[in-house]
């Protein structure tokens, strides 16, 4: 089968045209399939007709379009932009490791976004890691917790949340963008390669993590079998860096037997090569519970490390607009809805600013009683 004028345009074009949503309604003439619309000179009776093969090259092209929007339905459970809120406060709670007060706060899952999660946890549970950089002492900040639930859509697990970028060690890994051979579980795939900064930070915390999660009660799924009261499921998140680092997580506690289930990453930048993404789509997300990857607005860091690099993304992927409102991208493999890289320079400030969190931004701790008398007029909202 051969694609569309129209479907191609939008799988090929390059990075910089990139739109933040693909409305066909809203599509120049030009750009349509000639079979499905008339020529701007005649209509009705003196409509171009397509020729036999023009038209079904047309109808195969939109039959394409149809699948790949229906696969993120036909692959499991659709998007739910209520746990999509719970997850960015989940994740925004990571950013509260960063001071003594809240990191107390956050082991008491006392702090602003572990309340306006409304996810429950078993007291005493969370676990905030500080992990050492050769750059930075406190260079990265994640926590585990075992989760009761959330609204009946959460059930009995551990979350594992990894805090964006935030100091001089975490900018240093960022821009490491060589690649670096990585394994994949059940999938042979000699040509995966990632980001050697993102794996750098992963071997980092990985037996932190591991660690928390034993002593949480969550394991692999074939030791739940030796006792009560154990889990082998995983839920995992994380914003910028921490989405990156965590897309790598996914890939490694599968790999020891962990269920990972369907999790929500906020602005990640790309993680590894194509044959990376298409053997992350394969494990992940050709199967019940997808995993989402979560962009806004103008953002520019999905947009790297560029495709130019051999760079591409993974998960399927949900465009917020400036204005709040989801769009499921129409395809799940990069960056639909996405500007390009040089377009969304100046908009750095969507890389926070995300309205998913009470505070309308996701980078940094807040305090609910600051939060409240700023509510009342007597203060302003504390971001730390």
């Amino acid at each position: 089968l051969k694609w569309s004028p129209f479907l191609a345009s939008r799988l090929f074009a390059p990075e910089a045209h990139l739109v933040e949503t693909v409305d066909v309604a809203t599509m120049p003439s030009r750009d349509l399939p000639s079979a499905a619309i008339g020529r701007e000179r005649g209509a009705g009776r003196n409509m171009a007709r397509p020729s036999l093969p023009r038209l079904l090259i047309s109808l195969a092209g939109g039959a394409l379009a149809l699948i790949f929007t229906s696969l993120v339905v036909a692959a499991g459970a659709p998007f739910n932009p209520e746990v999509a809120r719970a997850f960015a406060s989940l994740s925004q709670a990571a950013y509260c490791g960063r001071h003594p007060d809240d990191e107390e706060k956050l082991a008491r899952w006392e702090c602003g976004p572990c309340v306006d999660s409304n996810v429950s946890v078993v007291e005493g549970s969370v676990r905030v890691l500080e992990t050492k950089d050769e750059y930075e002492d406190n260079a990265t900040v994640t926590y585990v917790a075992r989760a009761k639930g959330w609204r009946g859509l959460l059930g009995d697990a551990c979350l594992v949340s990894i805090r964006g970028t935030t100091n001089v060690a975490n900018w240093v890994r960022n821009f490491e963008a060589w690649h670096v051979p990585i394994t994949f579980p059940d999938n042979d795939c000699a040509d995966c390669k990632a980001e050697h900064g993102f794996v750098k930070i992963w071997d980092q915390v990985k037996p932190g993590i591991l660690a928390a999660l034993l002593d949480a009660g969550c394991v692999p799924e074939v030791e739940t079998k030796k006792h009560l009261g154990l889990t082998a499921h995983v839920y995992i998140t994380g914003h910028s860096m921490g989405a990156a680092v965590g897309t790598l997580a996914m890939l490694s506690l599968h790999k020891l037997g962990y269920r990972v289930q369907s999790s929500y990453l906020f602005e990640s930048p790309r993680v590894g090569n194509k044959a990376f993404a298409d053997a992350f789509m394969t494990i992940f997300n050709h199967r019940s519970e997808p995993m989402w990857r979560i962009t806004h607005a103008k953002d520019p860091v999905p947009a790297l490390p560029p495709r130019k690099l051999g760079y591409a993304h993974t998960m399927y992927q949900v465009h917020y607009n400036s204005s709040g409102m989801p769009h499921v991208c129409n395809f799940p493999f990069d960056g639909v809805c996405t500007q390009g890289l040089f377009d969304g320079l100046r908009h750095i400030g969507d890389h926070c600013n995300l309205s998913l969190t009470p505070p309308g931004t996701i980078c940094g701790c807040y305090d609910r009683a600051a939060q409240a008398a700023a509510a009342a007029g007597a203060g302003r909202l504390a971001f730390v």
